[in-house]
This record gives C-alpha cells, structure tokens and sequence, in this order.
C-alpha cells in the first residue's frame, strides 16, 4: 500500500484493490476508467505548468496517469516499457522539476515527455526497483539510492551505479523499502527494510561503509527478520 496527501491535503490511499480517498467523513473509491485496477504501490502528485495536479500511479500492471482529468496508462509510445512498476520520486533542479520511476525495467526518469530508462551492472530479468530516494542536499543531477527486490541497495549518480551489499562478494538481500534521515552531526544514514536479513543502516558518502543489521536475530525484541516498511521518526 502507498499513502500521500494532495495538494488540497485529502488523503489519497493505493491498496490492493485500487485507489482510495479518505476523509474525516469515510473512504471513497476513486474512480479510473480505462486503467486496470491493481495492487498500488506508489502515488505521486506533480503540477506542471500551472495545469491541473497530475497523479501518478503504479502497480504490477505499469505507470498509470490521471491527466486533465482523464485516467490513461503510460506506454512504449512515450518510452515506458511492459513490465510492472513499483516507486515514484520527483526532484527538483534549475532547469525544472524530473520525475523518476522505480520498475522491473530498471530506473526510468522523464525528460521533455519522454521516458529513458538506465539499469545497473548484471540486471537480473526478475529484478525490480522496489524502493527510490534521493539523497538530502545532493546536486543537480540528484543522487539516488534504490532498494531491488533481489539486488539489494544500489546507488545511482552521474551516470555511475555503486552497489552496497550486506556481504562483501555477494550481490545483495531482498530490499523492500529505503528512507534518508541527517543526523544532528551532518551525517547522512540510509535506512534499508529486507525481506530476509532485518533492518539495515548505512552511512552515506563514508568510504568503506559497511551495513549495520538488526534482526530477531540479534535484537531482543524483535518479532522477525523480515522487515516491509522503514519511515523516519
């Protein structure tokens, strides 16, 4: 499931049976003609220009779109390939504002409407971009870290794919979910949820970080060594 607020700060919910508003007065289905209902893991509200807000959607079935009020799914023509996608991110820089998506086809970003997609080294077919955040403070372009659904944590910057794995020599662990936090020293931790391992913390920009896990294995406490979900305090 995914949660947002848009920009009139209603509550939008994607679920494993579609897309839902919630209110203080219940929940409503939001209705998507043309668009196959699925399980929705990512929302995403941009305004280009000064249009109406699009909302960006996706899920096993790909990039949905809900632009001047009409529900479409994005395909080959503008560069988005079959495949399912999974996270949604938008960055901000002096030339305008890029939107990128975390799918089974590698990490896509939209440019001057049209989608281009760059993979890391040795891409599994199976493989997914589960997770997307950009670092706080980074340049333009951003640095972007991803979480894969089998290949652990990689980043992304300039062109340049770094991975970081649990173990040195092996690829990586099932990621299901990043987020950033700065300490009150400057330091920039990446938080990384796994399906198999627990919860992982590492310390960006640090040559030679090495991954800090915590599980039921280690941690009294803990109910299990599989984590989905990591949000900042």
């Amino acid at each position: 499931t995914s949660v947002t607020l848009d920009p009139k700060g209603t509550l939008w919910a994607g679920t494993n049976v579609g897309l839902w508003t919630l209110t203080p007065q219940g929940a409503s289905k939001v209705n998507t003609p043309g668009v196959p209902e699925s399980f929705v893991s990512s929302i995403l509200f941009d305004a280009p220009g000064q249009g109406l807000p699009r909302v960006w959607v996706t899920n096993y079935l790909g990039l949905q779109v809900r632009e001047g009020g009409q529900w479409r799914r994005v395909g080959k023509e503008e560069g988005f390939p079959d495949g399912s996608a999974h996270a949604l991110l938008q960055t901000h820089g002096p030339t305008g504002d890029l939107l990128w998506a975390g799918t089974s086809a590698g990490l896509g970003v939209l440019e001057r409407g049209r989608w281009t997609f760059h993979l890391p080294p040795h891409w599994p077919q199976e493989d997914a971009v589960a997770s997307l955040r950009a670092a706080p403070g980074s340049e333009v372009p951003p640095t972007l870290w991803l979480g894969c659904r089998f290949g652990g944590v990689w980043q992304y910057q300039r062109g340049i794919w770094t991975p970081f794995p649990i173990e040195e020599g092996r690829r990586g662990a099932r990621c299901s979910d990043l987020t950033i936090t700065r300490g009150t020293d400057g330091r920039t931790w990446v938080w990384a949820a796994f399906l198999t391992r627990g919860l992982g913390r590492l310390e960006a920009g640090r040559t030679g970080a090495r991954w800090r896990i915590w599980s039921a294995n280690n941690l009294p406490g803990l109910p299990d060594t599989s984590f989905g979900t990591v949000l900042p305090d």
